[in-house]
């Protein structure tokens, strides 16, 4: 029925419908395991490079031996311009 009138719609026009509806739903799951392939990607990069520092930290020695090491005391302490 439409809200125009109140005559019923054709069969053939409740079926385009629904089709429609379908294709719409069919395209968003597609959508949504592409994003999702790609989102778990991501975080598995994420994961990899997070247990590359850990492995880091846990095998370097600390403190930093080198003189040079970024916002050391050396260079930014107080008293130091």
């Amino acid at each position: 029925m439409t809200a125009i009138n109140d005559a019923p719609e054709p069969p053939a026009a409740g079926q385009d419908r629904w089709q429609q509806i379908e294709e719409r739903l069919r395209g968003l799951e597609r959508r949504i395991r592409e994003h999702g392939g790609a989102a778990l990607t991501t975080i598995d990069a994420c994961l990899a490079r997070l247990d590359a520092l850990r492995h880091d930290l846990a095998t370097r020695p600390w403190p930093p031996t080198s003189p040079e090491s970024p916002g050391g005391p050396a260079r930014d302490g107080p008293g130091h311009p």
